[in-house]
Parts: C-alpha cells; sequence; structure tokens
C-alpha cells in the first residue's frame, strides 16, 4: 500500500494543448485536397512526400512530448509550435507567399500557421528558460498573441476586402520585415539570458541550450528570408528552401523539453520504486538511505542532504548544510527556506511521518512548486519501504523484548526454586522388610 495516489502519466488537463495538433492534421489533409484547386497549381508528388514525412515527423514529436513529459510546463507551448511547424512544412507545395491574389479561403488554411509560429516560439522559449518568473513575462505573451491575432485579422480582411496595400502592409512589413525579428530576436535574448545566469542547474542549461538551437537553425533561416527575400536566389537555393528548415525547430525543441529535470514522471517513478526495493532488500538500512539521499543530490545537484528515520533511527548527511535541523518533530508537509533555497519534506503519510528530507540548493529560488511536488511524489514509494521496515524493526524490537522477558522469568525461577527447603526423606524404606516364609507356606 503506497503513501500517496499513483499519478497518471497523461491526465486531460495535460491534453488541452493537443488540440492544436489535431486542428493542424485537419488543415493539412484539407489544404492537400482543395488547395491545388485553389491554386491551380499541380504539386510535385516527391517533393509532397518528402515534405509529408518531415510534417508528420515533427507531429510524431509533439506526442512524444506528451508522452514523456505531460506535466512540463512548455510542454503546452511546445505543442502549438510543433502544430504551426507541421502544418506550414505540408502545405508549402501548395501555399507560397501571402500576396493580394491569395485566394482567402487558401489564407484561412496556411495563414493562421504562420501568424501563430511566432508567438508561441516565444511563448516556448520563455516557459522553458524562465518558468519561475512567470509573472513578470505572462503580459509580454499575451500581448504578442493579440498582436498576430490582430495582424491576421486585418490581412484577411484585406484579402476580402481586394485591399492589396493593405496586404502588403500587414503582411509584408510588419509581419515578416518587422515583428518576425523583433520577436525571434526577443526569444534568443531570454535563452541566452538563461544561459548567463547563475541561478540554474546543469540540466536546466542543457534544456536552454536545446531549445537555443531550435530558434536559431529551425526559425532564423525563415525570418532571414523575410528580411532578405532575394537571399535563397543569390545561395543558388530554391525560393522555399528555409521552410525545410522548421522541423529542425519541433525536433531540437523535443530534446530541450525532455532534457529538463523533474518533467519525466516515468522516469521519476521507476527510480523511485527500484531504490525502494533495495530499502527492502538491504538489511542494511543506512546504506539504502544514503543511496536515496545520493540520488536525490543528483537531481537537484544539491549542496547538502539531509536524511532522517525515527524508527529504526537513522540520519545520512551529504553535504554541509548550513543550518542544522532540529530533533524534534518531523515537519508534516513540505516548506521551503531561505527565499526557496532549502526545503524539507517528510517521509509518509501527512500527519504521521517517518522521517524527513532536508535538500539544500545552489542558489535562491532553487525550489518551486515543481521540485516540491516531484519530491513528494518521489518519496512516496520510500515512505512505503521505511514503513516496512519499521514494522520489521518494532517486530524484532518486540521479539527481543519477549526473550529477555522469558530469560528474566527463567532465572527468577530457578532462583526461587533454590530458596524453597529440602524435603526430609527416611533412608531404611528404601530396604524391603524381613519376610518369614514358613508363615507364607502356611497360607
Amino acid at each position: 500500500m503506497t503513501d500517496a495516489p499513483a499519478t497518471p502519466a497523461v491526465s486531460p488537463s495535460h491534453l488541452t494543448g493537443a488540440w492544436a495538433i489535431v486542428a493542424s492534421v485537419a488543415c493539412v489533409a484539407v489544404g492537400i485536397a482543395i488547395g491545388p484547386d485553389l491554386m491551380g497549381l499541380v504539386p510535385e508528388p516527391t517533393l509532397l512526400a518528402v515534405l509529408g514525412l518531415l510534417a508528420g515527423a515533427t507531429l510524431a514529436s509533439g506526442l512524444v512530448a506528451i508522452a514523456r513529459a505531460p506535466g512540463a510546463p512548455p510542454t503546452g507551448a511546445f505543442l502549438g509550435l510543433v502544430a504551426a511547424t507541421a502544418a506550414l512544412t505540408a502545405l508549402q507545395t501548395i501555399a507560397p507567399p501571402v500576396s493580394p491574389k491569395t485566394p482567402v479561403a487558401l489564407f484561412l488554411l496556411v495563414g493562421p500557421w504562420r501568424y501563430l509560429l511566432l508567438p508561441v516560439a516565444i511563448h516556448f522559449a520563455l516557459e522553458l528558460a524562465w518558468h519561475h518568473q512567470q509573472r513578470h513575462w505572462r503580459g509580454i505573451v499575451i500581448g504578442w498573441y493579440a498582436l498576430h491575432l490582430a495582424l491576421f485579422i486585418a490581412t484577411a480582411g484585406g484579402l476580402a476586402a481586394g485591399e492589396a496595400p493593405l496586404v502588403n502592409v500587414v503582411d509584408g512589413f510588419f509581419l515578416r520585415q518587422t515583428f518576425e525579428p523583433i520577436g525571434t530576436t526577443l526569444a534568443i535574448g531570454a535563452l541566452l539570458l538563461a544561459l548567463a545566469s547563475q541561478n540554474r542547474r546543469k540540466r536546466h542549461r542543457h534544456a536552454v541550450i536545446w531549445t537555443f538551437a531550435a530558434l536559431v537553425f529551425g526559425l532564423a533561416p525563415m525570418i532571414l528570408v523575410s528580411v532578405v527575400p532575394d537571399l535563397p536566389v543569390t545561395l543558388g537555393l530554391p525560393s522555399d528552401a528555409p521552410f525545410a528548415t522548421l522541423p529542425l525547430v519541433a525536433f531540437f525543441g523535443l530534446a530541450g523539453i525532455l532534457t529538463l529535470p523533474m518533467v519525466n514522471p516515468q522516469k521519476r517513478d521507476l527510480a523511485a520504486y527500484r531504490l525502494a526495493h533495495r530499502l527492502l532488500d538491504n538489511a542494511d538500512l543506512p546504506s539504502g538511505m544514503r543511496e536515496v539521499a545520493e540520488h536525490l543530490r543528483s537531481i537537484f545537484e544539491a549542496d547538502a542532504v539531509v536524511v532522517r528515520v525515527a524508527t529504526p533511527p537513522t540520519e545520512i548527511t551529504l553535504g554541509t548544510p548550513s543550518r542544522e535541523r532540529p530533533d524534534g518533530p518531523f515537519v508534516p508537509d513540505a516548506e521551503t527556506f531561505d527565499q526557496r533555497r532549502a526545503v524539507v519534506a517528510p517521509i509518509g503519510r501527512t500527519g504521521d511521518p517517518l522521517g524527513e528530507v532536508y535538500l539544500e540548493g545552489r542558489f535562491p529560488g532553487a525550489f518551486g512548486r515543481r521540485e516540491q511536488g516531484w519530491l513528494m511524489a518521489f518519496l512516496a514509494p520510500i515512505s512505503s519501504a521505511v514503513r516496512v521496515r519499521r514494522r520489521e524493526a518494532e517486530r524484532e524490537n518486540q521479539l527481543l523484548t519477549n526473550a529477555g522477558l522469558a530469560t528474566e522469568l527463567s532465572r527468577q525461577l530457578a532462583h526461587a526454586t533454590g530458596l524453597l527447603p529440602e524435603l526430609e526423606t527416611d533412608s531404611g524404606r528404601g530396604v524391603p522388610l524381613p519376610v518369614d516364609a514358613s508363615e507364607v507356606l502356611e497360607l
């Protein structure tokens, strides 16, 4: 029996961003079906197959993100980025750059993804690099979404009304030559600032590096072509060649999500149950708890870890904590100290802790809600194993107590027996009385 309910790998709340993937698949299917008729084009089968394969692989990266990191904050933004990237990649054979002659129906298929691409890229970069500072950049992200929605509506209105100047200004100047370069610079700058910050774990830096590569190699070529339209011709490339790099946004972005620490519940639970089994199999509880402490120190890259268990009495200390944990009662729930630089969490059920774990990070803000939730979920199987070991220890203590009582009773009984007086015996009764044979014969 576990001390906490198991968290499902994928819950309905984790799938709120999957609508974008479904919508992109539907959009690509409709676009391939009616797009050639709208534009009067005959797409090349080989190119259509290649781009379709790239789009499918891109969508697969989104499904992997849902399966492996369903609770990761960047996953939602990443799904929108995957959907936009896959749709734009697959529709390149029938969707030339927007112009006043573009049919409104075709623009309604392709335009949403082009106008959504940059806001979700900014959202993804900030969510991954600065998750703990959400309150500072959330308004910026909402503003970019609102701005691009207004640009999309203006362009659609210009196409419907036949206003060529409006379409050229909004889609050409504002979107492609102004906001896309500025937004890309903002996202890349946020990632560079995260890399320069000292308040980052090593694994988090690796995730930021992958995301930086996603924007530079996947999105930057398309942005450069928007600013310098003749660049592909100068380099001897097809005009739609930059769009072929878009899937790199999804592939590198997926690597960034999977590199993030504490976002994969399956990996967390496997490690926790493996350590719990070792606690049960190993007769030496301190050595098992030391493995737990070393694993937590590695995951959180902590300066110090203190693990205490009440029964059997065990205390493991790794590193040198800056503050001493009191010997009093264990905490009933997870708490943070020193501007979230340290955290203490109970081992066992709330209200009946068997022990506690104290972690001390390297920088303020090292333990947010995500870290606390991960730690509590990780300690659930460990708590069950410690509870079993406590029952074993209590049973052994009871057996030793009973054995001691039996020994003491035996000693007291022997002592009492020795105090009893000895019984007097008649030594003559041991010799048979004499018998006269003549008297016996006369009978």
